[in-house]
């Protein structure tokens, strides 16, 4: 709808739009939140057989992409304290005058693995990544994939397309990326001698609780107006 056409419709017309565009912006509303619930309820299925947190969904007209996204609650921040030497707990965790506790990323990442059991210590990433993959890089990929995966798995999937010009789900090396870069963050935080001992007692001290997001990519269409 153009200004100038709107400037030649009487107020009662633009009322009139108006109400029917809510309408139908409601209505788009209710239908988007079916669909969410219903792809939502088929990701969660998916993640919880494959023991993973993401996946993604394709359409004719792009992706819709299901997270389960965790927060973490600490319950006993002097436990917590206990479990980590005073340098790492002074480092990675900021005490608010709210009495809230502000986590580093990383800090909070290792602690959410930990908790949710997903992470794994059978693989160094560099061993996986030369040897485990169905696609094996050349030494220049490695070298490169090395430094660029994260432990995310859509940016790690983009990471992986490029490096082998595929596209690919890469569903098995997703996983097993995230949960050996959680290992890693876990013994990075964690004594080595005490390690065993240090993440039970950690799992006493937080909760994590989980949340579904969905979403979308695609290609906007240029505006048609209304």
């Amino acid at each position: 709808m153009g200004t100038e056409r709107m400037n030649e419709k009487t107020s009662a017309q633009l009322v009139d739009d108006l109400i029917r565009l809510d309408r139908l912006r409601l209505q788009t509303m209710r239908s988007i939140g079916v669909i969410q619930a219903e792809l939502q309820g088929r990701g969660l299925s998916i993640m919880e057989d494959k023991s993973r947190q993401f996946c993604r969904f394709y359409g004719s007209e792009g992706t819709a992409a299901v997270t389960d996204r965790r927060s973490l609650d600490i319950l006993n921040p002097d436990r917590l304290k206990l479990c980590v030497s005073e340098g790492v707990y002074r480092k990675n965790v900021t005490e608010t005058t709210e009495t809230k506790y502000k986590l580093t990323p990383a800090f909070e990442t290792m602690l959410k693995a930990l908790f949710a059991g997903d992470y794994t210590f059978e693989y160094e990433l560099d061993e996986f990544v030369e040897e485990h993959m169905h696609l094996l890089p050349d030494a220049k990929q490695a070298k490169a994939l090395l430094k660029k995966l994260k432990g995310d798995y859509e940016k790690d999937r983009k990471t992986l397309n490029a490096a082998f010009a595929v596209d690919e789900d890469w569903d098995a090396e997703l996983l097993y990326i995230h949960q050996i870069i959680n290992g890693k963050l876990i013994r990075m935080f964690l004594p080595d001698d005490m390690l065993d001992a240090s993440m039970a007692e950690l799992k006493k001290c937080v909760i994590v609780e989980s949340k579904t997001a969905i979403s979308l990519d695609y290609k906007e269409e240029k505006d048609a107006g209304v």
